[in-house]
């Protein structure tokens, strides 16, 4: 129930239109997270359903390109068999067509020379019953085609229609996002004190829905081109240190958090100077170095634009190099494509 007394209060302080403000704003980012979760969640599923339906079709099509390579393969053979065939046939047609073979008179004795026909025929014969055998095979296989090409056509109508579901979700999903920023952004106006049981129930339950949905299954590879710049300077030319980039920074400026991590080391490395290290999501870690006062420490949680440094006070020259490097595990990555 709503609180008695803050009620009581807001009509004393006249302020009973901010909590209807606050009250209308808050139920429209409960209903509209708690829509976006749901779409969320059939979103992933059909993301999954897409990705395995393309596996089985890539599998289909390696089974009727190997079909094909086998029908061509007996079509091969069928054009040796039927040329054999007709040699065959030609060469048993001259021996019926020839004297020899045929009986013939030497007093009271008959004579009838053995000749090649009777064998030529059995030969004849299996070539036959192998060519038709090779055909029977070969329908076999066009059917078994016939049958793969069928189910590559369902599977990437399913693909078709599954990705226009897709899209049509993402769309709902972004005019869900705007409904919930627009009043978040109106709430977060309104200061807390205005809050009750009822509202910080609500609160607590969108806060959980937003973490499920925002944070944790929002893959750090969406944040490349958007990482925070330690120091707000320019790039500078690569000093020897290729893994990484050299920004300018001016004497005593902070040096900030280029997202949201866990500091994992800082301390003197050689050739880096004084370096914090930032392990993120999904095996990501950043390294910021060539550092003066470093002002966080080790497994300490840190946020996106977190001051954790300043750059050396005093210079010669009117700017100071700091450098920035970010892996994935212990491979290197264009830390020029992942800063703002």
């Amino acid at each position: 129930m709503i609180d008695l007394f803050l009620i009581i209060s807001l009509v004393m302080t006249g302020s009973i239109g901010k909590y209807k403000i606050l009250t209308e704003n808050i139920r429209i980012e409960q209903k509209s997270i708690k829509k976006y979760l749901e779409i969320w969640k059939e979103n992933k599923n059909l993301s999954l359903a897409i990705s395995v339906s393309n596996a089985e079709r890539a599998s289909l099509i390696k089974r009727k390109d190997t079909t094909v390579i086998r029908i061509r393969g007996f079509e091969r053979s069928i054009l040796k068999k039927q040329s054999r065939i007709k040699k065959l046939t030609a060469a048993l047609s001259k021996l019926h067509q020839s004297s020899w073979g045929r009986p013939f008179f030497s007093g009271d004795t008959v004579t009838v020379p053995s000749d090649g026909r009777y064998g030529l025929r059995k030969i004849l014969l299996r070539e036959i019953n192998e060519l038709m055998s090779l055909k029977t095979d070969v329908l076999s296989l066009e059917k078994r085609k016939h049958q793969l090409e069928k189910s590559i056509v369902q599977i990437e109508n399913l693909v078709v229609n599954l990705r226009l579901r897709l899209n049509e979700n993402e769309s709902e999903l972004a005019r869900l996002k705007f409904a919930y920023d627009t009043a978040h952004t109106k709430r977060e106006k309104i200061g807390k004190e205005y809050y009750d049981a009822v509202i910080w129930k609500i609160h607590s339950e969108i806060r959980k829905i937003h973490k499920t949905v925002f944070e944790k299954h929002n893959p750090f590879r969406l944040k490349r081109g958007v990482l925070l710049r330690p120091v707000s300077g320019a790039f500078m030319r690569d000093k020897g240190i290729s893994n990484g980039v050299f920004i300018s920074a001016r004497p005593g400026d902070k040096v900030f958090s280029p997202e949201d991590g866990v500091v994992k080391f800082t301390g003197h490395v050689s050739g880096y100077g004084q370096v914090v290290v930032i392990e993120h999501r999904d095996g990501y870690f950043s390294l910021i170095g060539k550092l003066h006062e470093i002002s966080v420490k080790e497994k300490q949680a840190v946020k996106r634009g977190h001051i954790i440094a300043r750059v050396a006070p005093l210079a010669r020259a009117p700017y100071v190099p700091v450098y920035y490097e970010i892996r994935k595990g212990t491979r290197f990555l264009n830390a020029r494509l992942w800063l703002n």
